[in-house]
């Protein structure tokens, strides 16, 4: 059954289905009458001008991309939330595929290179529960098609994630000289997905409340 967001997830809300523009709100609380979400608001802090029905987009635990349409129910004073209907299960629409959140982390990452497995200590750019992108120096041996170690640590619960991964794609070095790397999760366990997934949702609302940034999904 597919399930409804969680308290605090972030949403995104378009007029029209997979139509830009979209604006950013949060659900606050699940009430028997509805979900009370903040008042949606354009990257620019343009409100939403809801008339008629429009669509909610969230992602869920396994990082599908879900929806439905739905339309505001009631306006709250206090504090300032829409309540917008709620959902019957065969009305959410879930993406087969996986679209992961992808959000900036700067994490201490360990690469274990080549057959020998020779230990490079590097720093994440950003990380979803697809993969991680890591600052590596200009020149490290590793190409598209390697499968190298990966070991670093969710910051938030102290969990240590251990897995192979696939080089994906290297980029052009930059002033400092080091490129981006980016790494696909291989054989990854469903446990320890689930582990980043929820890092990355919790990553994702910090940056939201502290900085207003966006997030980005491959």
């Amino acid at each position: 059954m597919v399930s409804l967001p969680a308290t605090g997830q972030v949403l995104r809300i378009r007029p029209v289905r997979e139509a830009d523009p979209f604006y950013r709100s949060r659900l606050v609380d699940t009430r028997p009458d509805g979900l009370q979400i903040e008042p949606p608001l354009h990257t620019d802090g343009t409100p939403f001008a809801a008339v008629g029905p429009f669509w909610l987009e969230y992602h869920a635990n396994d990082g599908a991309l879900c929806m439905f349409s739905t339309q505001i129910v009631s306006v709250l004073d206090h504090p300032a939330t829409w309540v917008v209907s709620r959902p019957k299960p065969q009305e959410i629409i879930r993406q087969q595929r996986r679209e992961f959140v992808r959000v900036a982390a700067d994490l201490p990452v360990r690469l274990e290179i080549g057959q020998r497995r020779q230990a490079l200590n590097v720093r994440s750019k950003d990380i979803s529960g697809g993969g991680i992108g890591v600052w590596i120096p200009k020149g490290t041996p590793v190409h598209p098609g390697d499968v190298l170690g990966c070991k670093f640590t969710l910051p938030k619960e102290g969990f240590p994630v251990d897995v192979e991964c696939l080089v994906v794609r290297v980029g052009e070095p930059n002033e400092e000289g080091v490129c981006v790397c980016s790494l696909q999760f291989q054989e990854m366990r469903e446990a320890v997905r689930q582990k980043i997934i929820q890092f990355t949702f919790w990553r994702q609302r910090y940056l939201l409340e502290m900085f207003g940034r966006d997030v980005e999904i491959p």
